[in-house]
């Protein structure tokens, strides 16, 4: 605090728009202040009323005399709505119980002390960490299971599974993901740290030989973690064995002090997720038992043979569940950002009408892509899991997180018990074809690798382009953390921090495809090999199988060179409209493979080689990689909205048209170069884009409360349900 004498002070009656306050302001400092927090005290006192009693003067009657139109601007979208509402909620939750249980839930939050704070925007880091209701708690949560436990589940004996398990579900172990490194990033084949067996004590040695080796970004090892599953270089008497994964104790579970050989610290402030201890571990000759070695599909014995799996593949599979979780993450967090434009847009007016600005065309443009791609997201998430999991029943248990603005696709919405059981099936499958049927078990494998890697590719950057989109809807507003949009843009970046690797393209509008400033995504790669392997393998006789089925009408497709569509109906039908972009992506395919990339890629004698081969065509792959994404979207999400309710086609019908045309005509340049359409088509999709975002926009309050986020959750005064922004 300010010592007395440290101001000479003299008071002042100002007058400002009609307000008179009483202020002290310095005539002269006599020296310099010692802390922020003087200073900042200081500042309070120039600026706050001696007085509290402020006189009204003319100028501000019209002011304080307003009566707000928000609320009744905010009924009306809802008295409008095109559908039932709350009919909607309970197809959007996975069913009416689903839904009860979730308010439920948010009762309970809402009404803890403990779960719910009113300066949730200015915590500091070490309260951010203590906060339990958060993204960043829920990634905390995450992280152990999904990951961590994932990984064991996937890679671990049923001797490791029993050994592990009970710990690990009562969370007296927490775990964290020991995978990218500071020099390598999640380039597994670069990792440097090494296990080494040591032959003698039956153990194995894991060192991280460089500071690159260091792992970098790991959730909960900055202050939490007491466990890692590290995935190393694998190394007995001097010669490598490949990457494998191991469980690495990295704290006392009773004093949560770092045992010896590990070295493990905080990585600091980030653009996002305060509250998740980011941290990075080195690791020095520190030691495990030999049985620490995830063993499921390698091992190795007392003597150190070495047992390899059936294929080096099966070694990263621990990925598909968590880059598929990024769909209902979408939904869960960017969607809280996007009800809150709309709300925001139907209740701000502003220009010579004084209209409400989601009439503007250039906002409705920008708005309706943002709810439809949440529509898409929810919905395919859902016949998607159903799909690769008999269906799961949706309910809660002890361990449920739903209310949580979390990315969590597992924790969100299923049962553990359940889908654990679901997962360890699924796996044994996988394990007795990769047995028994190495080629049935990397095409099954393969393809839900592909999947997942173009998907997270597409959705998070997608996603990020929706977030400024919603920030730059609500103009200043958005730009105050108060209303939670900067925060959540910044939760999300993370997701695409992981998905491009060498940048990516700038864009002007909501998804559009500014293809020529499109750089490497190393997830798109991943899909694309799979493409152009799977062609091969359909133009030597073979057939492909799940989301590359429509290659095996390869040259059915390509023979119509033209696209026939002569009127709107045609591009109003979903179906039709992913036939032009199977039409796309298999073209395109056809000319990398029979053009260019094999002629280089089979070609060639060395691995560099065929590297500079495809950064040589690394736009076309990545465009192509991404169109096979969305059509694969798209038949989740016709096939998905079969399940709906009959009264409520209509509504979640437009929203799966507007999402593909907003795919076709972001890719109207690639059709009209290809000459697959004409510039009267490409008109005529351009206006039914915009024609279709103005007929949605009159749903937009209703379709965007059918997701049912509380004001408690949303954290935004813009964004409040009853229109009542301002108070």
């Amino acid at each position: 605090m300010c010592t007395p004498g440290f101001w000479q002070q003299s008071h002042y009656l100002v007058t400002w728009c009609g307000l008179q306050i009483r202020c002290t302001l310095p005539l002269s400092l006599h020296s310099i202040m010692t802390s922020p927090l003087e200073r900042l005290n200081s500042v309070r006192n120039h600026i706050q009323p001696q007085n509290q009693q402020l006189s009204q003067q003319p100028c501000l009657a019209p002011i304080l005399g307003h009566n707000p139109t928000g609320p009744a601007d905010i009924a009306a979208e809802r008295a409008g709505a095109s559908f039932n509402v709350e009919k909607m909620k309970y197809f959007w939750a996975g069913g009416k119980e689903e839904y009860e249980i979730t308010e439920i839930a948010y009762q309970i939050i809402q009404r803890d002390p403990d779960l719910t704070t009113s300066h949730f925007f200015d915590q500091t880091r070490p309260e951010a960490r203590e906060f339990t209701y958060s993204e960043s708690f829920a990634m905390r949560i995450y992280v152990h299971d999904l990951l961590f436990r994932n990984a064991l589940n996937l890679f671990g004996s049923p001797e490791q599974l029993a050994e592990w398990q009970e710990d690990i579900e009562k969370f007296r172990v927490l775990g964290c993901f020991a995978m990218t490194e500071l020099g390598h990033s999640s380039f597994l084949r670069g990792l440097e740290t090494t296990a080494t067996y040591d032959r003698e004590n039956d153990e194995f040695i894991i060192h991280s030989p460089t500071l690159e080796a260091t792992k970098w970004w790991i959730g909960l090892a900055g202050q939490t973690a007491t466990h890692t599953v590290a995935i190393c270089q694998t190394i007995i008497d001097s010669k490598p064995h490949g990457i494998n994964w191991f469980i690495v104790p990295l704290r006392s579970p009773t004093t949560g002090r770092l045992l010896p050989g590990v070295t493990a610290g905080d990585i600091g402030a980030k653009y996002g997720r305060a509250g998740l201890d980011n941290g990075w571990i080195q690791f020095t000759h520190a030691r495990i038992p030999r049985t620490n070695l995830l063993s499921r599909w390698v091992n190795v014995d007392r003597d150190g043979n070495y047992h390899p799996a059936p294929n080096p593949a099966v070694m990263y599979a621990t990925l598909i569940p968590e880059r598929l979780s990024i769909m209902a993450g979408t939904w869960m967090l960017v969607g809280q950002a996007v009800v809150i434009a709309a709300r925001y847009g139907v209740v701000r007016r502003q220009g010579a009408k004084d209209q409400k600005i989601m009439d503007y065309q250039s906002h409705y443009v920008k708005l309706m892509p943002c709810v439809a791609f949440m529509y898409i997201c929810n919905i395919t998430n859902r016949y998607a899991c159903d799909r690769l999991f008999p269906r799961v029943s949706l309910r809660f248990c002890k361990y449920s997180t739903h209310p949580l603005p979390s990315m969590l696709i597992v924790l969100q919405l299923t049962d553990f018990p359940q889908l654990h059981s679901l997962l360890t099936t699924q796996w044994s499958e996988m394990s007795e074809l990769a047995q028994n049927d190495i080629h049935s078990y990397l095409r099954k494998a393969g393809d839900m690798h592909a999947v997942s890697a173009g998907i997270k590719a597409t959705i998070t950057w997608l996603g990020a382009d929706t977030l400024e989109r919603c920030r730059r809807a609500c103009g200043g507003h958005a730009y105050s953390s108060y209303n939670a949009i900067p925060g959540i843009i910044g939760d999300w970046g993370v997701t695409t921090t992981g998905a491009y690797k060498a940048g990516r393209r700038r864009q002007h509008r909501p998804f559009a495809a500014d293809w020529g400033k499109s750089r490497s995504c190393s997830r798109h790669l991943q899909s694309q090999r799979y493409l152009i392997g799977t062609l091969h393998d359909v133009a030597q006789g073979r057939q492909a199988a799940g989301s590359a089925a429509y290659l095996n009408d390869a040259a059915t497709v390509l023979a119509q060179p033209t696209c026939v569509f002569d009127n709107e109906r045609d591009w109003l039908n979903i179906e039709a409209v992913n036939g032009v972009l199977t039409w796309l992506v298999v073209k395109r395919l056809h000319i990398n493979l029979t053009l260019s990339l094999p002629t280089q890629l089979q070609a060639t004698a060395t691995a560099l080689a065929a590297s500079d081969a495809w950064n040589d065509h690394l736009l076309s792959v990545t465009r192509t990689s991404e169109l096979h994404c969305h059509r694969h979207l798209l038949d989740l999400y016709v096939a998905g909205i079969r399940e709906a309710p009959v009264e409520l086609h209509a509504p979640l019908l437009n929203m799966g048209r507007l999402y593909a045309l907003y795919v076709v005509e972001g890719s109207l340049d690639a059709l009209l170069e290809e000459e697959y359409i004409t510039p009267k088509q490409a008109r005529v999709v351009r206006g039914l884009y915009i024609r279709l975002c103005k007929e949605t926009r009159t749903d937009a309050v209703p379709l965007t409360d059918a997701w049912a986020f509380p004001d408690f959750v949303l954290k935004a005064p813009i964004g409040r349900a009853d229109g009542d922004i301002y108070s």
